[in-house]
């Protein structure tokens, strides 16, 4: 039974051929792995900037599993998932961002699992990260009089919004 070298899995379709090369994979078998998880996120109607982030996620993931010598799918494991999240945090990336790798990096995964190109879903095991609570903050009062003095009352259009404010 062959297994795919996992670096070139995670690659958009501009790095499937740069990233096989690195690995050692067939360009044809990265590039049909690739393109089968996009196929099925066009087939869910996923957007294109759904599918844009996929593909930033999976670069990202790819060359942190060549930088710890992971080539092979099935040698991923839940601590090394939890690796790459925290490795995430502590370069500045903000808990929502975080929180979204975390679920592309399940998306993936788990139609790598249902393919039955890996045999479970290792991120099944990790928990999903919290994301913080960031509240607004409310206007000063100068701040509040101010906005309410931009729209003119003596036309139309600034009545409007004058209104729609108060």
């Amino acid at each position: 039974e062959g297994s795919l070298p996992c670096s070139a899995l995670w690659a958009g379709s501009l790095l499937v051929a740069a990233m096989a090369s690195v690995v050692g994979c067939s360009v044809v078998a990265a590039a049909f792995i690739t393109q089968a998880f996009l196929l099925r996120c066009q087939a869910k109607n996923l957007s294109r900037l759904t599918v844009g982030w996929y593909k930033v996620i999976l670069a990202t993931f790819g060359r942190f599993l060549e930088a710890h010598g992971i080539d092979n799918p099935r040698d991923i494991t839940p601590t090394l998932l939890r690796e790459h999240l925290q490795q995430l945090r502590a370069n500045g990336f903000r808990s929502g961002t975080v929180y979204r790798a975390y679920g592309a990096l399940r998306c993936f995964l788990g139609f790598l699992s249902r393919e039955r190109l890996i045999p479970a879903n290792p991120m099944s095991l990790v928990e999903k990260p919290q994301q913080e609570k960031r509240f607004v903050q409310a206007l000063t009062l100068e701040q509040m009089r101010a906005l309410l003095a931009q729209p003119d009352p003596a036309t139309y259009t600034g009545l409007r919004v004058w209104t729609a404010m108060v």
